[in-house]
């Protein structure tokens, strides 16, 4: 199981370059949602692992920080005339697009306005894509569809819970914490089953194995069995 792997310092070295490759990625395109995952997760990291560790690892972490941080702000300032930031420099400057989260939430109050005029469904013609995973099923199927995969994903998500809870190893714990979150906030807000079904075949997938641990939860047995 992956808790019990050691990882070697060439894998870390190569996880952390590729973290700052995606990073300087995502300012390249701009892309906001991403950003702020990035922000959410580190924080939810932290906050998830100074109450597991022990003091002194704590203090190494936080020295870790600084030294990271202060790195950052010497050798890469932030600069939003820089090249790869320009992007991402048009669209904060956008001030009523980013206030609706992209014209988001004009589409998420639309697309409920439109459940209630056609409940079993509507053109994509109408607003386009709702950047919702729930709502764009309720455009596919009409009213049904959008309870029903609630129903489901309220389900998975108190198998989700229930199997954190019962968890006796913290690198599983959080690992589950991060990719819920994740796939959580990204089905809030991008058109999921037309753009980005793969994230839509990466739930299900971790939900597979979600739902084989609850299962052996529930026979009493350990969760790593």
């Amino acid at each position: 199981m992956l808790y019990k792997v050691k990882l070697t310092k060439a894998f870390r070295f190569f996880m952390i370059l590729a973290f700052i490759v995606t990073l300087l990625c995502v300012f390249r395109l701009g892309n906001r949602t991403q950003l702020v995952l990035i922000v959410l997760n580190t924080l939810i990291s932290i906050l998830f692992i100074i109450p597991v560790q022990t003091k002194i690892s704590n203090l190494q972490l936080i020295i870790r920080l600084i030294i990271l941080g202060s790195i950052i702000l010497v050798f890469f300032p932030v600069d939003l005339e820089a090249d790869y930031l320009t992007v991402l420099n048009s669209r904060l400057e956008q001030n009523d697009n980013t206030a609706t989260a992209g014209g988001r939430t004009i589409r998420w109050e639309k697309s409920l306005e439109l459940m209630i005029e056609q409940p079993f469904g509507w053109e994509k013609e109408a607003i386009g894509y709702s950047h919702n995973i729930w709502l764009d099923a309720a455009r596919y199927g009409g009213v049904l569809m959008f309870f029903y995969l609630i129903f489901i994903t309220l389900r998975f998500l108190s198998k989700t819970l229930n199997t954190i809870k019962h968890s006796k190893h913290n690198l599983v714990q959080l690992q589950l914490l991060l990719f819920t979150f994740v796939t959580f906030v990204i089905f809030f807000v991008e058109p999921i089953l037309e753009g980005l079904f793969h994230i839509f075949n990466f739930y299900c997938l971790l939900q597979g194995v979600i739902n084989h641990y609850h299962i052996q939860i529930h026979k009493g047995r350990d969760f790593e069995t």
